[in-house]
């Protein structure tokens, strides 16, 4: 039997802003199994240039062009989420696998019409959910799956940024970008507590009219949101991209019969700890519980192992959120939006 650790995928790039020069083109060069071997580029100047500093690249300033010549295996869509179902469309139709930056698309339509064209085609849709990789993230799902908090009574977990006071970024995008993140987030925690799906969603939105003279559209969004899981939990989810002090802050408090659980995360910066009744006091002190040896991955090394998780979910080697994933998570989206629209709690819509 060949040794599968031996194979390699190619990747076609497309999309160059500083954000693949800084982490996704590092990532890929340091992932053991991958490598870019074609960039993509509205700017045919701008892709030469990434592409003589990879090697042996090939630079494209045209997505048919590199689908129908370039030796790639999947294309890495960095691209602005409007351009996700068409792009991602195309490269299924031509055989090519593809991962796609999150949200998964701008509307449910477009997501079910992806996840589907991915099955039907029997190629592979991942999602870059970024925080499937992090230490401390994974280090909440192994504590909730050993049923450290015994089973799930209530939770709540909030995104913090300051973006949207520097100017950085669209208010619009709030419940789409950052609630992509955060839905992906509490799925996948909640099925390691035994306790998923998200299956009822009640969402509302404030203004924060306070950085209208900063940012370049007036009123930015903060939303709140309640959730009903399958198994009853209720949980409040909280976004706001106008908190001073945050870069990308999460925090998370997870509640069950035997335990309580918190989370507090600020980019490169994270403790977890842990309360049971009985330990330490009658009612339970808290412990900072740190992560074990075989979930540590340091800020420095998070490119090369997060994207060598990709590139091995392509190759068969690893698992990683699919198009199905990210599907799930754009239905929460909707029925966030329909929530805001009806002020009324909605049922998260069974679309495939």
């Amino acid at each position: 039997m060949a040794d599968q650790s031996a194979r390699r995928c190619r990747i076609g790039l497309v999309g160059i802003n500083p954000r693949a020069r800084r982490v996704i083109l590092p990532g890929f060069s340091q992932a053991p199994h991958g490598e870019v071997t074609a960039v993509c580029s509205r700017d045919r100047a701008k892709a030469e240039q990434v592409a003589s500093e990879i090697g042996d690249a090939r630079a494209y300033d045209d997505y048919q062009a590199m689908l129908a010549t370039a030796p790639i295996d999947a294309v890495f869509l960095n691209t602005p989420d409007e351009t996700h179902y068409p792009l991602a469309m195309a490269a299924l139709a031509a055989g090519k696998d593809v991962v796609c930056e999150k949200p998964l698309a701008t509307t449910l339509a477009e997501a079910v019409a992806m996840a589907g064209a991915a099955r039907e085609t029997g190629r592979l849709g991942l999602v870059n959910f970024t925080y499937r990789s992090v230490t401390p993230h994974r280090h909440v799902a192994r504590l909730l799956a050993d049923g450290a908090i015994g089973r799930l009574l209530s939770f709540d977990v909030s995104f913090w940024q300051s973006r949207l006071l520097l100017g950085w970024g669209s208010p619009a995008a709030a419940l789409l970008d950052v609630g992509s993140h955060l839905f992906d987030t509490i799925e996948w925690w909640a099925e390691a507590a035994g306790a998923g799906p998200v299956v009822e969603v009640c969402c509302q939105e404030g203004h924060a009219d306070v950085i209208t003279v900063r940012a370049s559209d007036p009123g930015a969004p903060v939303w709140q949101a309640m959730v009903r899981l399958r198994e009853s939990a209720l949980g409040v989810l909280q976004c706001s991209r106008v908190t001073p002090g945050h870069r990308n802050a999460i925090t998370a408090t997870w509640r069950g019969d035997r335990g309580s659980l918190t989370l507090q995360f600020e980019t490169d910066v994270a403790t977890i700890s842990l309360a049971r009744p009985g330990v330490g006091s009658p009612e339970g002190d808290w412990k900072i519980v740190p992560p074990p040896d075989d979930l540590v991955v340091s800020y420095a090394q998070f490119p090369g192992f997060h994207f060598g998780r990709i590139v091995d979910a392509l190759l068969g080697l690893d698992d990683f959120p699919t198009f199905d994933e990210g599907l799930r998570c754009q239905r929460l989206i909707a029925a966030s939006e329909a929530s805001l629209a009806e002020h009324r709690w909605v049922v998260v819509p069974d679309v495939r």
